[in-house]
């Protein structure tokens, strides 16, 4: 019994052996045509078209920052250039209405002395009349 039954346990797992040789086959097939399957699909347009508009968006998201980074620099160069110009606006502004202030201090002044001049001259003529007054 012992050998009998031992026959045909090796004789039971030979044919579980050729079973899952020939599963195996199958598989192995099974496999080699799904990875077909998802190599031809991967290299169909609607994949191809994914990737291509997620690469689109990226170069157009390069290509956004670098416009964004050419006009924040022309920007800020326009704005230096202003900020000079206001500048020299600025001083010669400035030196405008510190000549203004010259010419009024000194024809304030004028205007004083030249009041002045007239008061010494009135103050004279009364003077005088009053010595002729006296006569």
């Amino acid at each position: 019994m012992s050998t009998s039954h031992h026959s045909e346990l090796l004789h039971q797992a030979k044919l579980n052996q050729v079973k899952d040789l020939k599963n195996s086959s199958i598989y192995s097939k099974q496999l080699i045509q799904i990875l077909q399957s998802l190599i031809k699909s991967n290299s169909l347009s609607t994949s191809s078209d994914l990737i291509d508009k997620m690469t689109t968006i990226h170069l157009l998201n390069d290509d956004i920052d670098k416009q964004l980074n050419r006009d924040i620099s022309a920007n800020y160069y326009e704005l230096m250039k202003t900020k000079r110009k206001l500048q020299e606006l600025i001083s010669i502004c400035s030196m405008q209405i510190n000549k203004i202030d010259k010419h009024e201090q000194v024809d304030h002044q004028r205007g004083l002395q030249e009041r002045c001049e007239l008061i010494d001259q009135d103050l004279r003529i009364l003077e005088n009349t009053l010595k002729l007054i006296k006569k």
